[in-house]
């Protein structure tokens, strides 16, 4: 899962950097992807580098599993960021890698007008409003925040179970010592 949440972390680092840089601008969605991005990829760093730590700590496994709740959340918050956009880019047919919308035209007119999508001089405009000039990115997005959370639910998960058993393997007084108290 660790691996796995590296290779997923990864992708979604591309997809943010190449959203990001697409406008040259940074605004509230940036601001967000970036955030999301920092805490996932701490998140993601933590889980991998716990596999590596010879002796677990209980406080190290209840601040990880903090920080990966953390993280599921604000990469389910950026996955709804580009869910839109996605949606409005597969239904125009807009997701087979083209990156330029400019020569791209509508056939049908009649098509056109039931569809959600409004055409404009200058660019395509989703059903929100959103500009779909970076479909690509958005879509590595989407692919890397759902992959990220579904493998940080499964990274709590484990978590937990690596807490719960090492709760379970002491006794009372043993924990008490631990934690200060003789």
């Amino acid at each position: 899962i660790a691996l796995l949440s590296c290779i997923a972390s990864l992708v979604y680092i591309i997809g943010a950097f190449k959203f990001i840089t697409y406008d040259g601008t940074f605004s509230r969605t940036e601001v967000a992807h970036v955030l999301a991005l920092l805490v996932t990829t701490a998140a993601t760093a933590g889980y991998f580098l716990l596999h590596f730590v010879p002796k677990k700590r209980y406080r190290v496994l209840y601040s990880l599993s903090g920080l990966l709740v953390v993280s599921v959340f604000l990469s389910a918050h950026s996955l709804g960021l580009v869910a839109p956009t996605v949606d409005d880019c597969d239904d125009a047919g807009l997701l087979m890698g083209t990156t330029s919308l400019v020569n791209r035209t509508i056939i049908d007119a009649e098509t056109a007008k039931e569809s959600v999508i409004q055409m404009n001089i200058t660019e395509i405009r989703g059903q929100l409003g959103q500009s779909l000039g970076n479909c690509v990115d958005s879509e590595i997005i989407f692919a890397g925040c759902f992959m990220l959370s579904v493998f940080h639910i499964i990274a709590v998960f484990d978590t937990q179970r690596m807490l719960a058993a090492r709760i379970r393997s002491k006794s009372y007084s043993e924990r008490f010592a631990e934690m200060g108290f003789r």
